[in-house]
């Protein structure tokens, strides 16, 4: 089965599968391009639709603190609970936004039946069925999200193969080029970074002052704004 070329210079948001622990890796990568603001109290609006910070929240387990690097470990770059969330939510609109003006309007069933090739393309997973499910479920809840979020992740992967397969994409800038198209305008909350409409990603994200991802915050800390 093909892969879909996401590691290349450029494609920020990349999720692989590792033999060791079945854990999935999370990574997000910083460049910058400017984006619009929302109004006040949303987390981002997108071609008129509001994602509000609680549709947000309710996916992050407000009590999770990022595990110390292991001595002498090489430190990973860690990506914010909230911040893999509200990327997911932006690409799912977006791949729902483009999949509509494509005429295609997968139903549950269709969406299901991409499953596992979703896995296998985009995050070159070998687990099919539950158990990616299972792996992928532990691997965003050790990165501080819910149980429940993992169905949002997955739906959106099933959407962007869906958009996948009807492009026939080879990476990343295929689709955001198709997206591009479309004029569709995402404006996002300073607190979450900025969009780029050239990576398709959430950007520019700055943890909350005394908080260091990849390390614990200390116990005096305020909890990052909701």
């Amino acid at each position: 089965m093909r892969r879909f070329r996401t590691i290349a210079a450029g494609d920020l948001i990349t999720v692989r599968f590792r033999k060791i622990g079945a854990c999935a890796v999370v990574l997000l990568a910083a460049s910058g391009l400017a984006a619009c603001r929302t109004k006040a109290g949303a987390a981002a609006v997108v071609d008129g639709h509001r994602i509000s910070q609680s549709d947000v929240n309710k996916y992050v387990d407000a009590a999770y603190v990022p595990a110390s690097p292991s001595p002498g470990a090489q430190p990973q770059q860690q990506q914010a609970p909230r911040v893999i969330v509200l990327n997911t939510l932006i690409e799912a609109r977006l791949m729902s936004r483009l999949l509509g003006s494509l005429g295609t309007v997968p139903s549950d069933g269709d969406l299901r039946s991409l499953h596992d090739e979703a896995y296998s393309v985009q995050l070159g997973a070998q687990q099919t069925g539950a158990d990616a499910d299972a792996a992928l479920n532990s691997a965003l809840t050790k990165a501080g999200l819910k149980a429940s979020f993992t169905d949002a992740f997955v739906q959106n992967l099933e959407l962007k193969q869906a958009v996948i397969d009807k492009i026939k994409a080879q990476r990343q800038a295929d689709i955001n080029a198709a997206v591009a198209k479309l004029g569709v305008k995402v404006s996002v909350s300073g607190r979450y970074g900025t969009w780029s409409a050239e990576q398709g990603s959430l950007v520019d994200y700055v943890p909350p002052a005394g908080v260091q991802l990849g390390t614990p915050a200390p116990a005096s800390s305020a909890p990052a704004p909701g």
